[in-house]
This record gives C-alpha cells, sequence and structure tokens, in this order.
C-alpha cells in the first residue's frame, strides 16, 4: 500500500518510526499553548487518571517540538496513542491518532475507530463540538 494518493496528498504521514494518520482537520491554527490547554481539559473532562499527556520532546524524537501535543490512554496496561498537531504552512490544526512502530514491545498502539471505538467517538466528538470548523479526513494535504 502506498501512503500517496496524489502529489499534493497523502494517507499516512510517516516520519522515521512514527506513523501519523488523518482523522480531523480544524480551520485554525491553534498555538501550542491553546493545544495543551485543550488536551489538559481532555483529560480533566473525559478520561482522567488514564490519560497521559506527554511533556515537549518527551514521547520520541520524530514527534519533537511546539508543532504538536502528544497524549495516550492506558488501558489495561497499553498506551493507546493520540495527537493534536498544527501546520503553520496550512495554517490548520489536524487531530491525528499516531503511532511509534519501534514501541509496539513496551505495549504502545494507535488510539483510532479500530482498537478502542467508544474511546475514539468520545474523543472525536469533544474535538468537533470544540474546535472550529472541524471535518473528517482521510489523508493530507503536503502543498498548498
Amino acid at each position: 500500500m502506498t501512503d500517496h494518493i496524489s502529489n499534493n496528498t497523502m494517507k499516512v504521514w510517516n516520519k522515521g518510526r512514527v506513523s501519523i494518520f488523518p482523522h480531523l482537520e480544524f480551520d485554525h491554527l491553534y498555538t501550542y499553548d491553546d493545544i495543551c490547554k485543550l488536551v489538559l481539559n481532555i483529560k480533566i473532562e473525559f478520561f482522567g487518571d488514564n490519560m497521559r499527556i506527554y511533556e515537549l520532546n518527551s514521547y520520541c524524537n520524530e514527534v519533537n517540538g511546539r508543532w504538536n501535543v502528544c497524549f495516550s490512554l492506558n488501558i489495561n496496561g497499553i498506551e493507546y496513542t493520540y495527537m493534536i498537531r498544527r501546520d503553520s504552512l496550512l495554517k490548520k490544526t489536524y487531530g491525528c491518532p499516531f503511532t511509534n512502530m519501534e514501541y509496539g514491545y513496551i505495549g504502545h498502539n494507535i488510539l483510532d475507530l479500530e482498537t478502542m471505538p467508544k474511546k475514539f467517538i468520545e474523543l472525536e466528538k469533544y474535538l468537533m463540538f470544540t474546535l472550529v470548523n472541524p471535518k473528517k479526513i482521510d489523508h493530507f494535504i503536503t502543498k498548498l
């Protein structure tokens, strides 16, 4: 399977060991601080102690930087991962399930409809209600 649909889109963004999957797109470029507050609210309002928010530059090298906030839900010892990321070129923010292919051995998996349907739908509804101009997506735009 190829990750690319055309020259201007891709199905999966492979960044080293990390695969980032399209899910939600928002027509607003939120700041890093906005995203941190949003993710903290998700933890408080929905997932509580089952949710881990990774501090800046603490998950893995491929997702270092202020362009995303990574978090996971710990269910029965498995960490299900998701990120809210910003794209300053496109002036948009995205909700993205992601996985580090090498972290499966330590119990990490992707948070998506297949692995955790109920939790994924809760998260999706909250993000679509909370953020500006939500849209479900099945690919990323790579060029304007």
